[in-house]
């Protein structure tokens, strides 16, 4: 796999066809969705690119059940974007968990490289009370919720959760390793590290 995804002309992409985390953004999920509705209209069966938008959820509703199996008040998010190096938070799926812990009850801080309290996004807000009218409360609780840096996130939070492979928060992570419990949806280092408290998908 690592020798196929090398290739950069019929490869768009290092990261696709690697495990990881639910997929998000502007792009992809309408298109699959608008592949899928054409398909039926056309009446042709796409069994594979049907199944794409279940397996999605059911990525984002493993993550949230790790993190409601820590029993942990105190939640943090390091990654807010769909993907890093952007600042777009449409369709991103770390926000129905973010959603899902702010429901429970939890307190929750986040922190995400691009983000931060003068980030112009509203009209991406405008987009997700549009389509996602169930996240408006994430939209109104994220100016607030916002930390100045991931490791002031892993210092108030019991549970960390980990959407974004940077080297920052690869630093940071590493730096509190065994001191906070870290959930892991991005293979944040080659190999899952060794300590109690640390778990998550595609090792």
């Amino acid at each position: 796999m690592d020798i196929f995804v090398r290739d950069t002309q019929l490869n768009l992409s290092p990261y696709y066809l690697k495990p990881g985390f639910a997929y998000g953004g502007s792009c992809l999920p309408k298109e699959v969705r608008a592949v899928v509705h054409l398909a039926d209209q056309l009446n042709v069966s796409t069994p594979l690119i049907n199944s794409l938008g279940k397996t999605n959820a059911q990525q984002i509703q493993s993550a949230t059940n790790m993190l409601m199996e820590t029993g942990c008040e105190r939640v943090g998010f390091l990654g807010l974007a769909f993907k890093s190096g952007t600042d777009d938070l449409r369709e991103s799926p770390i926000l129905e968990v973010v959603n899902a812990m702010l429901s429970e009850g939890c307190d929750v801080s986040a922190w995400d490289p691009a983000i931060n309290a003068e980030t112009r996004v509203s009209t991406q807000f405008d987009y997700v009370r549009h389509i996602y009218p169930h996240l408006e409360p994430v939209v109104d609780a994220l100016p607030t919720i916002l930390s100045a840096s991931p490791l002031k996130v892993l210092d108030q939070a019991d549970v960390v959760v980990v959407t974004q492979a940077t080297d920052e928060i690869r630093r940071a992570v590493a730096a509190r390793l065994g001191k906070v419990r870290i959930v892991d949806l991005v293979r944040l280092f080659p190999e899952a590290p060794n300590v109690d408290g640390y778990e998550g998908i595609g090792w």
